[in-house]
C-alpha cells in the first residue's frame, strides 16, 4: 500500500500534515483489520497487510475497499482539504504454491 503523491504532501503541505496523513491511513487500514491480521509500515509512506484466509475472488474486492477507506483520510493542500489516495497492490502466498527459494 503506497500513498499516491505522499511527497507532494510533505513539500506543499509541510511535515507536520504528512505525519497526520500516515497516521489516519494507519488508523483506517487498522480499523479494516481481522484479529489475526498484520500491518507493518515498511519505509515512508508504504505499508504492508497480510491478510490470510481471504479468498482469492474477494482479493480485489478487498484492495479497492481499503483505497475507498484511505480515501477518507484529508490533507489541507493549496488551501482546501484534499482526499489522500493510495495505490494497493497484491500478492498471493499458498500453501501449494513452491517457495521463493525454487522460483
Amino acid at each position: 500500500i503506497d500513498i499516491d503523491r505522499f511527497n507532494a504532501i510533505v513539500d506543499h503541505a509541510g511535515a507536520r500534515a504528512a505525519d497526520r496523513a500516515l497516521a489516519d491511513v494507519a488508523q483506517v487500514l487498522r480499523q479494516r483489520m481481522r484479529q489475526d491480521d498484520a500491518l507493518a509500515r515498511l519505509e515512508s509512506d508504504h505499508y504492508a497487510m497480510l491478510l490470510s484466509g481471504v479468498q482469492l475472488d474477494n482479493l480485489f474486492v478487498l484492495a479497492d475497499g481499503l483505497r475507498e477507506a484511505i480515501r477518507s483520510c484529508q490533507v489541507h493542500l493549496f488551501r482546501r482539504d484534499v482526499p489522500v489516495t493510495a495505490s494497493v497492490g497484491v500478492a498471493i502466498l499458498s500453501g501449494e504454491a513452491p517457495s521463493a527459494e525454487y522460483a
